[in-house]
Formats: C-alpha cells, sequence, structure tokens
C-alpha cells in the first residue's frame, strides 16, 4: 500500500511540474504578491507557478502566457477567473483519510476579484496538491510542493492556504493621435502617344495524342499519422536543494523542449525525478 502511494505521489508530481512549466518560455503578466501557507510560513515574490490541482483551471502564474485562471464551483455553476483579475485567494483545507494515508482536501476555496466581488465555493477540479514555485527580491527561487499521498513525505503544513495578489499596478497613459494635414496633390497631365497594333499571325495548334489513366484501386487502407513531438535540444537535469520535501533520495529536475502536436508551438517539460526509498 505504501509503495503504491508513493508511486501515485510521484506520478502526481510529474504531472504537475509538466503542466507548471509547458509554457515557461513564454512570458506572461508579472503577478507578484504573498503566499502563506498552512503552517503560517508567508513567501513573497514574483509568482511564477501556484498550483491547486493537475489540470486547467487550478494554476496561476507568470509563466503562462496569460497569467492561467481559477476554476470555482459555485452552487453547482463554474466560474473562471483569470489571474489578472484575482486579488486574493483563500482555501480551507481537511483531512478526510487516515493518518498512514492522509487525504487532505479543499473544502472551500474564496476568490476575491481587483473590482471588489467575492466568489465562494468548491475547486471545479478532484485531486487537490500544492505546488509554489516564487521567485524572491534577491533572484532566488522558492519552492514548495506539498502532496497529500506522499506519505510521510508529505506535511499539510505546506499547503497552500492564501494568496494575495500585488494590486498595485502603474495604469496604462492613453495614447494621443497627433492630427494628420493632408496636403493637396497637384496631378500633372498625360499626353496618350499612339499605340500601333502589330498583326497577330495564329500559328496552327497540334493536338497532343489524350493519356487515359486507369484508377489503382487499393485494397489497404492508409496508416494514420502520428504526431511527431519533435523533441529539440539535449535534456537539462536540475537538481533540487537538500531540503526538499522527498527525503528519500537527492532528486532532481529533468527539462527538455518539444513540439505541441495540436498547435505546433515549442514547449518546455520538467519532470521530478525522485528516488523511492530502499526496501
Amino acid at each position: 500500500m505504501r509503495m503504491t502511494s508513493t508511486l501515485l505521489a510521484v506520478l502526481l508530481l510529474i504531472c504537475m511540474i509538466a503542466v507548471g512549466t509547458a509554457a515557461a518560455e513564454f512570458a506572461g503578466p508579472r503577478l507578484e504578491g504573498t503566499v502563506t501557507l498552512r503552517g503560517g510560513q508567508t513567501i513573497s515574490g514574483l509568482i511564477l507557478t501556484a498550483q491547486l490541482g493537475i489540470v486547467d483551471g487550478a494554476e496561476i502564474g507568470s509563466r503562462l502566457r496569460d497569467g492561467g485562471y481559477i476554476a470555482v464551483d459555485v452552487d453547482g455553476e463554474e466560474h473562471r477567473v483569470q489571474a489578472t483579475e484575482i486579488a486574493r485567494l483563500d482555501a480551507e483545507w481537511e483531512q478526510t483519510g487516515t493518518e498512514d494515508a492522509p487525504q487532505w482536501k479543499i473544502t472551500e476555496l474564496s476568490i476575491t476579484t481587483r473590482d471588489g466581488e467575492t466568489l465562494t465555493g468548491t475547486p471545479a477540479w478532484l485531486v487537490h496538491a500544492t505546488s509554489l514555485i516564487i521567485e524572491e527580491e534577491d533572484g532566488t527561487q522558492k519552492r514548495v510542493y506539498a502532496f497529500p499521498m506522499a506519505g510521510s513525505n508529505f506535511s499539510p503544513d505546506n499547503l497552500l492556504a492564501s494568496l494575495v495578489i500585488d494590486t498595485d499596478v502603474e495604469p496604462v497613459a492613453p495614447v494621443t493621435e497627433e492630427p494628420v494635414t493632408e496636403e493637396p496633390v497637384t496631378e500633372e497631365p498625360v499626353t496618350e502617344e499612339p499605340v500601333t497594333e502589330e498583326p497577330v499571325t495564329e500559328e496552327p495548334v497540334t493536338e497532343e495524342p489524350r493519356v487515359t489513366v486507369t484508377p489503382v484501386e487499393d485494397d489497404e487502407e492508409e496508416a494514420p499519422v502520428t504526431p511527431d513531438l519533435g523533441i529539440g535540444a539535449a535534456p537539462v537535469v536540475e537538481e533540487l536543494p537538500e531540503d526538499a520535501v522527498f527525503a528519500s533520495g537527492q532528486p532532481a529536475v529533468v527539462t527538455f523542449e518539444v513540439t505541441n502536436p495540436e498547435t505546433g508551438r515549442p514547449m518546455q517539460v520538467r519532470f521530478l525525478i525522485v528516488p523511492l526509498p530502499a526496501q
């Protein structure tokens, strides 16, 4: 049972990192703010990624082209709030499993928009977990992962409890267009010269013999085309800090670039490799 939980945790971790960094090459909106963890720790800086699940609608961050969005279910109706509209996000967690097999989930999700509207409901996705990458003022990146299925490697104190995004953004100055004055155009008179037509001699046309093509029936159906992922440069291996959540061995992050088969655009995929504990 413990081995199954560990494998599920590793799979969940890989999925969350891949989703959170697939669009890392795109510069999204600059989201700065402060995250408060369930244990009371606060982290401030540039929010590169803040995930509460592994699907679209559970992540926001400056690494996403549009900043992402959060999907909240309010009385059976799903509302999608873009990251650029979020002023504050609060999540209440509850332990629904056992001590040996913890299953924490968000029982209430509240979002306050920049316009002052508050939406309170539940997440519009099933698996709840926390993945944070925040760039602090000195340029260092703080990473916090909390996966309830990670067994002894999981701490509920690392779950995201609240996120406040700075709203003190300087407005963009309107652009004033200068009036354009059109100068009158004086047309010069055009003198037409007479055109002398040369007589045209028609050459006899020789018809080529016609060739009849008989279609060839192909009994075999064409094989479906498998999209080419187009793996680019060699993968880059990045070791994580020694104080990472998984203590069974030194984890590492592998980053490589592939081509999105749906859009044809390049995207980066990151996988976290975690050694399993010795048996």
